[in-house]
């Protein structure tokens, strides 16, 4: 499900006589007294998770079990070794659930353990060790769900916002997103501030909408940073700033987020909430145009126009300098 729309709008350099090109909607630039054309970058108002739980690292948080539990429960220990050869961070895969570790999972969780059940709900729900079944991975979830586990909140959730083994709802998606968002869980937290933002489940609230995005932002997750940058740039919810959606925008755009990429480079090309800089708006969309964004050729061409041939060089360096940083370096 989606919500209504927002744009960025470039308005083009020195007032309406700019170079013009070819939007892909118009709109009467509000800035220029002759009423010229701006180029309005259209937006969806906020992303919901765009990977199904069932993507989500199914990983449980393994340092919670008894040593008596670790002990009789060798799938688990087996993990256990993997968290501390990890730095304490284990993440179930495919190949650790068998039929015989499934089974382990089913005596453990019939027995009440949380994290068993946590993961037995991710076997059923992925098809890993027993055939792929919805309604009995909601039935695990939702029995560790009700005993605090945060990663079970969030896929009972995410399974109600999908009509997966349960009727959709959306007032008990919230519920369950909630819970796990209360718990510090960052997908909760979008999750939660999109359904806001849409009003789905809960009455329209953009203030609870940023409120929730700020918490999974500050988390570092680049998809809430997106939209707490939209949010600042249309002030809804929050104060309108153009230097706090720079800011924003900034931080999911170092991420290799490409709309970010885009509308933090229209904020240099326009000089809001920076210092007008034609060759860090340069930067920003070639980056964003090499990530798919379709708009930027004819606003890199009035740049390009702009800048003496060696700045245009060293900037084109510069591009790819960073493009290799963000895309490649971090991967590493």
């Amino acid at each position: 499900s989606g919500g209504g729309w927002r744009y960025r709008d470039i308005i083009n350099g020195g007032g309406c006589g700019g170079a013009k090109w070819v939007p892909p909607e118009t709109k009467t630039c509000p800035r220029c007294p002759s009423g010229g054309e701006a180029l309005s970058r259209c937006r969806p108002s906020a992303r919901m998770r765009a990977l199904p739980l069932r993507i989500r690292p199914p990983a449980m948080p393994f340092s919670r079990p008894p040593l008596s539990f670790v002990i009789h429960a060798l799938p688990v220990a087996l993990l256990l070794v993997a968290a501390f050869a990890n730095g304490g961070a284990a993440v179930a895969q495919e190949s650790e659930f068998t039929p015989e570790s499934v089974e382990l999972d089913r005596k453990l969780a019939e027995q009440g353990h949380a994290e068993a059940q946590f993961n037995l709900g991710v076997a059923y729900d992925n098809g890993w060790g027993v055939p792929q079944n919805d309604a009995e991975a909601v039935k695990w979830y939702r029995l560790a769900a009700e005993q605090g586990d945060a990663d079970a909140q969030f896929n009972l959730g995410w399974m109600y916002d999908n009509g997966e083994g349960v009727p959709e709802s959306d007032a008990e998606a919230v519920k369950w997103y909630r819970l796990a968002a209360e718990q510090g869980d960052a997908d909760a937290q979008f999750n939660l501030g999109w359904m806001y933002d849409n009003g789905e489940g809960v009455p329209e609230s953009d203030a609870e909408a940023a409120n929730w995005y700020r918490l999974a932002a500050e988390q570092g997750d680049s998809d809430a940073q997106f939209n707490l940058g939209v949010m600042y740039d249309d002030g809804e919810g929050v104060p309108e700033s153009d230097a706090e959606a720079a800011n924003w925008y900034r931080l999911a755009a170092e991420q290799g987020d490409s709309d970010a990429q885009f509308n933090l480079g229209v904020l240099y090309y326009n000089g809001e909430g920076t210092p007008q800089d034609d060759k860090e708006a340069y930067i920003w969309l070639s980056i964003a145009a090499a990530n798919g964004a379709s708009e930027t050729g004819g606003i890199l061409d009035v740049i390009s126009k702009r800048l003496s041939s060696a700045e245009l060089a060293a900037t084109r360096k510069e591009t790819a300098r960073r493009y290799t940083e963000i895309h490649y370096d971090s991967d590493q």
